[in-house]
């Protein structure tokens, strides 16, 4: 049917690539990994103090989105975004 030709003719068509990812300075580092384009990509998410994930971008400036579960269609870098945490005062 339509849909198994769809999948046949995407697997046909794997390349090996590297996916680099950029944290900011204190985050956790990820190394860069080697995959096959279209396979999804599990990865643990990086920390900085502080601060929360709010996940991976194809620019520095953070527009682009991007969902790694849905693998990658040739090599690429990848930007950590993280939000700072607010502070928290506590008087008594």
């Amino acid at each position: 049917d339509i849909v198994r030709k769809v999948v046949l003719n995407i697997s046909d068509k794997k390349e090996k690539a590297v996916v680099n990812f950029v944290v900011p300075e204190g985050a956790t580092p990820v190394e860069p990994i080697n995959v096959w384009t279209y396979d999804a990509i599990e990865i643990e998410a990086p920390s900085l103090s502080k601060s929360i994930f709010r996940g991976w971008f194809l620019d520095a400036d953070f527009n682009t989105p991007i969902d790694l579960a849905n693998g990658v269609t040739e090599s690429c870098t990848v930007y950590a975004k993280f939000e700072e945490l607010p502070l928290k005062f506590i008087f008594s």
